[in-house]
């Protein structure tokens, strides 16, 4: 792992170095370039962590390396990365950078089948199902954005024309914030942006957390 010190932003010169991977993405150039990665893009990203671990807990940071096994692409490196931190109810905080620049999500991703069988239940109560729809109609207005829907159509036994359609065809549960590269991005108050998004999905955590929690389902 990198070194980390104080958190002091992501470094806009790391964009620069996620284009020349780009194309140059080959083992004997990021060996070459490590050094670089390290500072711009690692050390950067341990120092954010380290800094909000005492609120969200310790995070897991992804490889930049690319599983390639049963992929068309045999790119060997990622050109962004990403670190989730994850609570106890099943919420995760993602951050990711790239050279699109900074993005912050929370909520639940790839839920466990046993997660989406309460996840729909509870959609399509008519009690608990408004409360959610409420809470991503606020999430919307202030500019945050709903996961992609995973389904084409909405799954059985619901109609096709459920006033909920758009929720239950969900498998992943989040709101996320796109940034880009604004000037801020470079400077502390990236940490105080991210954690804002974070915190911001606290209803739909919580409405996860009452009606879906944690898979149940026994662990490899």
């Amino acid at each position: 792992m990198a070194s980390s010190s104080e958190f002091r932003g992501f470094p806009a010169e790391a964009l620069s170095f996620f284009d020349e991977l780009e194309e140059n993405n080959n083992r004997e150039w990021f060996l070459a370039n490590r050094s670089r990665y390290d500072s711009l893009i690692r050390g950067p990203f341990d120092a954010f962590l380290t800094s909000v671990a005492s609120e969200f807990g310790a995070a897991h940071v992804f490889r930049p390396n690319r599983d390639t096994r049963f992929a068309h692409d045999k790119s060997p490196y990622k050109t962004n990365i990403g670190a989730i931190c994850r609570s106890d109810a099943g919420a995760i905080y993602y951050v990711h950078f790239d050279g699109g620049g900074l993005m912050a999500a929370s909520g639940h991703y790839m839920m466990s089948p046993d997660q989406i069988q309460r996840y729909r239940l509870a959609v399509a109560d008519a009690k608990t199902g408004p409360k959610l729809s409420a809470i991503v109609d606020a999430a919307r207005a202030v500019g945050l954005e709903l996961h992609e829907p995973a389904l084409k159509r909405v799954p059985s036994p619901f109609g096709q024309d459920h006033p909920r359609g758009e929720l239950l065809r969900l498998k992943s549960v989040t709101l996320s914030k796109h940034f880009g590269m604004p000037k801020w991005v470079s400077t502390k108050s990236a940490k105080d942006k991210i954690v804002d998004v974070w915190r911001s999905v606290g209803p739909l955590n919580q409405w996860l957390a009452a009606n879906v929690g944690p898979s149940e389902a026994p662990q490899p």
